[in-house]
């Protein structure tokens, strides 16, 4: 009979832990749940503010530390990422304001990439020399001026710039 009481008692001191230990992993289930809730809505989060045990809390801590980190590190790319299409933005305007100036000229204006490939014509270029930019845009002077000096003459002009700047030059076809 005197075992047996033990038995019960060891099983019963068993079981009333193994009970705390699940109402334990409940509670902090349920205060990590809020945690993280929380941590969707707000960037600062303070772990000491929800009931978690010591072993909890340390695994919360360092899941808060990596999530503020991965919020800061996207706020600044999505700050770069706009500054970036302000940029793109005001280059294009600009970019616009100066293909307008060069369609208002009355001179033929060719402009080449550092291919040698035409990149921009105005309407009177396009006039003068017999094509249609978006028919040969990307192809070599060459290859769009029938004239064989006249390519040869545009062509020795393009290659005075070195490459590293922009290079402008007139030339006078009488």
């Amino acid at each position: 009979p005197g075992v047996a009481i033990g038995s019960i008692l060891v099983a019963l001191v068993v079981g009333t832990w193994a009970f705390l230990q699940v109402a334990n992993v409940d509670r902090n289930l349920t205060e990590l749940r809020r945690l993280v809730a929380m941590m969707g809505q707000t960037e600062n989060v303070n772990v000491d503010s929800y009931e978690l045990g010591p072993t909890w809390q340390e695994i919360a801590q360092t899941f808060v530390d990596s999530h503020s980190s991965l919020y800061r590190r996207l706020r600044d790319r999505q700050a770069a990422v706009q500054k970036l299409e302000l940029s793109q933005s005001l280059v294009q305007a600009g970019q616009r304001r100066a293909e307008a100036i060069v369609d208002c000229l009355s001179d033929a204006v060719l402009v080449t990439n550092s291919f040698g490939e035409l990149s921009r014509a105005n309407p009177e270029a396009e006039r003068l020399l017999a094509f249609q930019l978006e028919k040969v845009r990307g192809k070599t002077i060459r290859q769009v001026i029938a004239a064989p000096a006249l390519a040869t003459l545009i062509e020795q002009v393009t290659q005075r710039g070195n490459g590293t700047q922009r290079h402008t030059e007139e030339i006078s076809i009488v």
